[in-house]
């Protein structure tokens, strides 16, 4: 199935710009797990890489396992 339908590399801000979609959420719901709009921003933006704290509150909320979180590849 990979070698017919391969997915690639999935980043960190799309798995969660995904997961926020699939659960009907928007960027704002994340600004206390990301301590505030600014954060979240530069994340998605690729500006700023994800903390232990952030990872583990995106983990609960949103369900994305911690390796996706810190872009490592399976």
């Amino acid at each position: 199935e990979d070698e017919q339908y391969p997915m690639g590399t999935v980043t960190p801000q799309q798995a969660v710009t995904f997961m926020l979609e699939q659960k009907g959420m928007d960027r704002s719901d994340l600004d206390a797990v990301m301590g505030g709009k600014s954060r979240v921003s530069d994340f998605l933006n690729g500006k700023r890489d994800l903390s232990k704290t952030q990872i583990e509150g995106l983990r609960r909320r949103l369900g994305i396992p911690a390796d996706i979180l810190l872009g490592i590849e399976g």
